[in-house]
């Protein structure tokens, strides 16, 4: 507590001035001419001034420009006219900081007899805050941009997409792909959880499967799902390529789920009338056994309409997914830099699944390929046809820095595009499998043995026929002996996608082939220590 005689006149100021200099904010006091009579030292710092250069003077005098100037007078004069503060923001060029944002409050000084002697005022700096509010505008106009032009790519989109929201699977946005494929009207369904619009589908679990997506974020994809629509009051059953992935927002928190769909009811019912008619030809020649001319122009028949099949997969299972991989590329290069990462991890992850999508209907056409007896059996060299599958991977080669070391091999009688792929298949399997951070080594070798020898299999080998035995070993990842007959098996998968690309057809069709040369094919490995696969390809007359 202070005595009333120690806070004289000149200390109290002093306390004033040593108070006020200590804070950011600008302090300051007009008279009722307008001249400054006091400025504190962030004041000062900002005009780049000393106290000698501007107390005393007016606005102009002290950089403001005209208009600035103009506005604070008519400001002063109106607070003391109504004795009441007025509050304002304005923008003024700092010193040393260049162009600041400032909010700032006149305040009328009194004195004893209740007259305005002074106006006082105190600015802050905000721009700080400013800046980080227009960024914030700009992000979320930045965001709903995003949004609305998402929203548009699904409306116009040649595929079938929706966007279910919430755990409930709200039907927030369809397009009229969609809306044809569900065969409901557009207000039976939008704006409804799916399941309600659509209630024959809850009990074919896809409601498991959505709830899963949205649970986990983990996408799903499947090929050819029958699905039971209740379609202008009749049951239909439609088949489905379907992609299911979570729909995010930019912090990764999954909001619902993306349905992209491709109607193939065509193309599996095209694919079951060929297959009832290849089922009707055999029976009808099994039934007419004896008359072998007319059974070989039927089975020929059925395996031009199955060449037939063939085609048409392939133009029509593979035209609605190269759709889709243009179009999510197409958007991606459209949206380059306007898409949040959430957003792309969307347009990467549809991508990816149109490709592995792609590459399983490639490795189905080249399976079911083998399945046909084509052409005539020619005379192949081996040694030929390994140097053109090594030139066909010599990139990959090169890449995993592998060594092949191959001996001499054989000249045998096939079928030259299939034994093609029986090399490009094994060759590809070792390089695929190497071992992390290990060069790969593989080699490639022939011998003559008999039908009998032992170590060889005895099923379907009839007695006394000579085989060349080719084994093609490597220093791979090897697998578990007890897996070695589960890896021929068609989609057959030790290892998940993640680790090792591929779907699980390549050795499945190696087998294919070497049954269609009467052959025989087995594998021996164990982890860590590599696999060797053996062949078997009748010796040549």
């Amino acid at each position: 507590m202070f005595a009333e005689d120690v806070l004289t006149p000149e200390r109290q100021l002093r306390l004033y001035e040593a108070i006020t200099s200590s804070t950011p904010d600008l302090i300051y006091v007009f008279d009722l001419k307008y001249r400054f009579i006091y400025a504190n030292a962030a004041l000062l710092q900002m005009w780049g001034k000393t106290w000698a250069q501007s107390i005393g003077k007016g606005l102009l005098e002290n950089g403001y420009e005209p208009w600035h100037a103009e506005m604070h007078e008519r400001e002063i004069d109106q607070v003391v006219a109504t004795r009441q503060p007025i509050r304002g923001a304005v923008h003024f060029p700092h010193a040393e900081k260049g162009k600041r944002y400032y909010d700032y409050i006149l305040v009328p000084v009194l004195n004893e007899r209740g007259e305005v002697e002074a106006v006082a005022g105190t600015t802050r700096d905000i721009t700080d805050i400013k800046l980080a509010e227009e960024q914030l505008l700009e992000s979320r106009r930045q965001l709903e941009q995003s949004e609305q032009n998402l929203r548009n790519i699904i409306l116009q989109a040649p595929v079938a997409m929706c966007i279910m929201m919430g755990q409930d699977h709200v039907v927030d946005i369809a397009n009229e792909e969609m809306i044809r494929l569900w065969g409901k009207p557009r207000e039976a369904v939008m704006n409804r959880p799916i399941f309600e619009g659509l209630p024959d589908a809850r009990a074919q679990g896809l409601e498991e499967l959505i709830g899963q997506v949205y649970r986990t974020g983990e996408p799903f994809y499947a090929a050819e799902r029958p699905v039971e629509l209740l379609r202008d009051g009749r049951r239909d059953t439609v088949y489905q390529n379907f992609a299911y992935v979570p729909y995010m927002d930019p912090n990764g928190s999954i909001l619902g789920v993306m349905a992209i769909s491709v109607d193939v009811t065509p193309q599996v019912e095209a694919r079951q009338q060929i297959e009832e008619v290849v089922n009707m030809r055999t029976r009808e020649l099994a039934a007419s056994n004896g008359a072998l001319q007319n059974s070989v122009a039927a089975l020929q028949r059925s395996n031009a309409n199955l060449e037939d099949f063939t085609y048409a997969a392939s133009h029509d299972l593979k035209e609605p997914v190269r759709k889709i991989t243009t179009f999510a590329s197409r958007l991606q290069a459209e949206m380059a830099g306007r898409l949040t990462e959430a957003e792309a991890r969307l347009l990467e992850r549809i991508q990816s699944g149109a490709e592995r999508m792609r590459l399983l209907i490639d490795d189905l056409l080249e399976y079911s390929h083998v399945s046909f007896e084509g052409h005539a059996p020619e005379r192949i060299d081996l040694n030929e046809k390994l140097h053109r599958v090594l030139s066909d991977l010599e990139l990959l080669i090169e890449e995993k820095g592998a060594r092949i070391e191959v001996g001499h091999l054989p000249v045998v009688q096939g079928k030259r595009r299939q034994i093609q792929q029986l090399f490009q298949n094994l060759v590809s399997n070792a390089l695929k499998y190497a071992k992390p951070g290990v060069a790969p080594e593989i080699s490639i070798t022939s011998r003559e043995v008999a039908a009998g020898d032992s170590g060889l299999p005895a099923e379907h080998l009839p007695q006394g026929t000579r085989f060349h035995l080719i084994e093609v070993a490597d220093n791979g990842i090897g697998f578990e002996q007890d897996q070695s007959e589960k890896i021929f098996k068609i989609f057959h998968r030790l290892h998940g996608k993640e680790e090792y690309s591929g779907t699980g057809v390549g050795l499945a069709i190696v087998r294919k082939v070497v049954e269609n040369h009467g052959g025989a094919i087995w594998a021996e490995g164990e982890p860590g220590k590599g696999a060797k696969f053996k062949v078997l390809l009748p010796v040549s007359e």
